[in-house]
Formats: structure tokens, sequence, C-alpha cells
């Protein structure tokens, strides 16, 4: 399980980490970061 994580690029993580905040912040902002990206 450890190595999945570590295989996973440190850009993905930041990312998936990024969306999720925000989702949980506003679903909204979550959708415009991922159209963006």
């Amino acid at each position: 399980m450890s190595q999945d994580r570590s295989a996973i690029p440190p850009d993905t993580r930041i990312m998936t980490v990024r969306v999720v905040y925000h989702d949980e912040l506003t679903g909204r902002v979550a959708i415009d970061l991922a159209s963006s990206i």
C-alpha cells in the first residue's frame, strides 16, 4: 500500500488535495479548478 502512494507523482497528489480542500469549502470552486486543469 505504501508503495502505491509513492508511485503517485507529487503533482497529482497536490492537485487532488487542492480539489478536495476546495470541494469541502465550496463544490463550485472544485469544479472550476478541475475545468481549469
